[in-house]
């Protein structure tokens, strides 16, 4: 079965880092990828009420994080509660979990994300990547994907896997001193 241009990729995206696509609507203009120096692409995503996002609806503080997870990841607890912890007393960064699989392992909807939210307690923004254009082919064993954008440029500072909060409160800084 052949997937569309843009679903094909995003997947690429994951593998190799780079798919170069022109800017719209005042959103930064690539090489996208998802690579750190590339330009994260403006995807579409949904809220928690099933209303459609994108990227650049999420450009409200300088420096963000795109928190890749799944309704099953059972490591993604202390990463949500580190971020509960860190955002109140640091009004420059914003985090969103952005689910991308549910639990079996197919693309999820917003009763997903209330379950990843209330699951984990995340009090921050959650977001469903229900198209599956974000996540590409994403597999479980890299999740969750942390990706630490600053937001004027939308460029991809720091990517990581797994959960480090010394590395995540150093990607931070550093992209707050740029």
């Amino acid at each position: 079965m052949r997937r569309p241009a843009a679903r094909a990729c995003a997947g690429l995206l994951l593998l190799v880092g780079g798919c170069a696509t022109d800017a719209t609507d005042g959103y930064p203009g690539g090489p996208y990828g998802s690579s750190v120096g590339a330009t994260l692409e403006n995807y579409s995503l949904v809220d928690l009420e099933g209303e459609p996002v994108v990227m650049d609806d999420l450009r409200t503080t300088p420096v963000a994080l795109f928190y890749l997870t799944a309704t099953w990841c059972f490591t993604c607890g202390p990463e949500t509660e580190w971020l509960n912890e860190q955002l109140p007393s640091r009004p420059e960064l914003s985090a969103h979990a952005v689910v991308f699989q549910d639990a079996d392992y197919m693309a999820p909807g917003p009763d997903d994300g209330i379950f990843f939210r209330d699951e984990n307690g995340a009090e921050f923004a959650v977001l469903v990547d229900s198209a599956q254009e974000f996540s590409g082919d994403l597999t479980p064993d890299v999740i969750p994907l942390n990706l630490v954008v600053r937001t004027d440029t939308m460029e991809i500072v720091h990517r990581s896997f797994g959960f480090d909060a010394d590395m995540l409160d150093a990607a931070f800084a550093a992209a707050l001193e740029d």
